[in-house]
């Protein structure tokens, strides 16, 4: 129950309850009829509970109804509130409150030319207006066993076209030395982010500057590189004193989608920002710095000194001031609601009677603009930014605070609160501190995320969080006897490979150090590479069982077997003209020699004629093997020296009449396909047994 509900009893003499704290009830005043008594109750805490109703009868014996199950539930409620989107731009619904474990949710709009909704809560744009999405919370009654509503909520949603962008910068003034985000919003409070950031088909940002005051720095300071139709944010870093200006120009990659007003192709702003030089000593020539504080906020002082001397903290402000912060004497540092500046000392005593003193100055101001960072940080072989996230990682990020100028807090006590747009991509959750959150990417696609401070909505983040796969290449079409090099470009600091596994060898086996593989049965195979204490990334790899089988009969070769004469028949498994996927490297190319590929293939041989008394494998020897130049696994057929004579006599004899067949196996689970390349000799037969005969085919 989620709000006062009313309970009807039947009964013949009196009522009483029977029931637990998360209920009370109070009986109605007027009555229903002679038999009937009402009852309103009221869920007091959350939780579930039992009703049961019970009646005397003249003889003082009591009757009790069967027990009713109860749940109070705190209120259904979806969110957010009110959705604004551009046609083709997608967000997902989230609840929270309901009956618990959550129900089915079923989601309805009221216009579905106006925006579309799935079974998941999540809501496109389709054409400019207004709609409401409602979602409903369903239960199956337990006596009846029809399904009954038991909340519902409902959302507004509206569906716009950008009239004009703007850059949000939550500070036009910033010392050399340090850093604020920016990103793109529409022309109202509620055109931000996630309204356009993700649209179908979408837009593209692409930022300016026209001088050399502002440079771009790689998103979140990481090693990857975003695309222009995912760059609506962007970290821009203050390098030298001057004022320039920060354009940025967004355009429509379809016109036609209507996703502009007027069906305009691009729309633009530009601010200007002023960066100015941090105020240090020139004489002396030394460092003064300042602890950087939030109102009602606090930090614990730690010095190289602890534990070893004697530690003692005053605050200096003199009697006519009113000092903005408090400090005990364990080192905790405090402010309350007061702004402004204070200057604190540490004394250290030490054991061999020198004392050193600290003097610092605390400003206590309020909070601008918060700032997002990432860790670890990814890097690349090459040192080239990623594109994107790699699938499987999980990350670190930790949200920085900065004042008006831009420097940076050293405590706050600010509540984040965070929200994506969708949550099919990446998994979110509240990190070891207050400060930051961990996010687990386990689904290739875009998502947007928003960090705000709770009480100050208007200080808030959006970043883009695009997920890809790190392992290449992309793997459509493996069928078992496939070699695959696969690779990546992420390293270690020192630039250093990590290491390959498979989950299931008997399907897919890995070199380690390579990440060359062999397709060894059909099924799924995950891969993964690990660089161990930084990140662990997946690509899963479906393997299926080959439809066919080819042999084709190449010129002869000479082999290794000190000059033996042999044919050599190329044998392609599956629809594709190779069985190696991936560009190889020298080290991949040893490691697949390790691996042995061609163990997959069986080779047996026979005659078609039974004039032969002895059977083909003592006249001819079948090696299976890998040739990486060709792509595909092969036989090399050798004749046996003792047997040449005899054999070419024979078939010289046989001609026209006999023909050898030289038919492999290859078993993939339990299946056997089967291909006859058939030989002949090309010249005529010769008695010596020093002669080496070469084979050509004809099907």
């Amino acid at each position: 129950m989620q709000k006062t509900s009313l309970f009807v009893i039947h009964l013949i003499y009196s009522v009483n309850f029977s029931i637990l704290i998360f209920l009370c009830y109070s009986p109605l005043a007027e009555a229903l009829d002679d038999h009937t008594a009402a009852f309103l109750v009221h869920g007091i805490a959350i939780g579930q509970t039992s009703l049961t109703a019970s009646v005397a009868d003249k003889r003082g014996q009591r009757i009790n109804s069967v027990p009713q199950q109860i749940e109070v539930f705190p209120p259904f409620r979806l969110l957010p509130r009110k959705v604004t989107l551009i046609i083709g731009a997608m967000i997902q619904i989230t609840s929270e409150g309901g009956p618990q474990p959550q129900s089915n949710i079923i989601f309805s709009i009221t216009d579905e030319k106006i925006a579309s909704v799935n079974s998941t809560g999540l809501i496109r744009g389709v054409a400019v207006g207004n709609g409401t999405v409602t979602g409903v919370v369903q239960a199956v009654d337990a006596e009846t066993g029809k399904l009954v509503v038991v909340s519902q909520d409902k959302v507004e949603v509206e569906v716009v076209q950008l009239t004009a962008v703007r850059i949000r910068a939550p500070i036009t003034r910033m010392k050399t030395g340090t850093q604020m985000p920016v990103y793109v919003m529409g022309i109202t409070s509620s055109q931000t982010p996630f309204s356009f950031g993700n649209a179908v088909p979408g837009l593209t940002f692409h930022w300016k500057r026209d001088t050399m005051g502002i440079e771009k720095i790689l998103l979140l300071k990481a090693s990857f590189q975003l695309p222009a139709k995912y760059n609506f944010a962007m970290d821009v870093y203050g390098r030298v004193k001057g004022r320039t200006g920060l354009k940025v120009v967004v355009k429509v990659l379809d016109p036609a989608a209507n996703q502009f007003y007027n069906m305009a192709r691009e729309l633009s702003d530009e601010i200007q920002i002023q960066v100015f030089e941090k105020l240090h000593l020139v004489t002396p020539d030394v460092e003064t710095e300042q602890i950087l504080m939030s109102p009602n906020s606090f930090i614990k002082l730690q010095t190289n000194r602890d534990r070893v001397a004697s530690l003692s903290y005053r605050v200096l402000d003199g009697p006519d001031k009113v000092p903005v912060v408090k400090i005990d004497d364990r080192g905790f540092l405090s402010s309350g609601s007061l702004i402004g500046s204070s200057t604190i000392e540490v004394i250290s005593q030490e054991s061999f009677g020198i004392n050193q003193t600290i003097v610092a100055a605390v400003k206590v101001y309020p909070i601008s603009y918060l700032r997002i960072s990432m860790s670890p940080i990814l890097r690349t072989q090459n040192k080239e930014a990623l594109l994107a996230l790699p699938l499987g990682v999980t990350l670190t990020f930790t949200v920085h605070f900065h004042d008006n100028s831009g420097d940076t807090f050293h405590s706050h006590n600010s509540v984040l609160n965070f929200a994506t747009n969708r949550d099919d991509f990446v998994q979110i959750g509240k990190g070891a501190t207050n400060n930051t959150f961990v996010i687990r990417t386990v689904n290739v696609g875009l998502t947007l995320l928003k960090v705000w401070d709770a009480e100050h909505s208007g200080i808030a983040d959006y970043i883009p969080l695009p997920v890809q796969h790190a392992i290449f290449p992309d793997l459509t079409d493996v069928v078992v006897g496939d070699v695959l090099c696969l690779s990546t470009s992420l390293t270690n600091q020192e630039g250093l490979p990590g290491t390959w596994s498979s989950s299931s060898n008997s399907v897919l086996q890995i070199d380690s150090k390579t990440g060359a593989a062999v397709a060894r049965d059909s099924g799924v195979a995950t891969v993964y590479y690990e660089i161990p204490g930084l990140l662990k990334t997946y690509r899963e790899i479906l393997i299926n069982i080959p439809q066919r089988t080819t042999a084709m009969h190449v010129s002869g070769v000479k082999t290794s077997l000190q000059g033996v004469a042999a044919s050599k028949v190329i044998v392609l498994i599956g629809e594709r003209n190779k069985n190696l996927q991936g560009e190889c490297l020298p080290a991949q190319i040893e490691a697949i020699a390790e691996l042995q590929p061609q163990s997959i293939i069986s080779c047996h041989l026979k005659f078609d004629s039974d004039a032969f008394d002895f059977p083909a494998r003592d006249v001819f020897i079948a090696e299976p093997g890998f040739d990486a130049v060709s792509d595909g696994a092969s036989l090399f057929q050798h004749f046996l020296d003792s047997y040449q004579v005899m054999f070419f006599t024979l078939f010289a004899l046989l001609a026209g009449t006999a023909v050898m067949i030289i038919a492999y196996h290859a078993v993939f689970s339990q299946k056997e396909q089967h291909t006859h390349p058939a030989f002949t000799p090309r010249t005529p037969p010769q008695h010596s047994h020093n002669s080496k005969q070469m084979l050509s085919s004809y099907k």
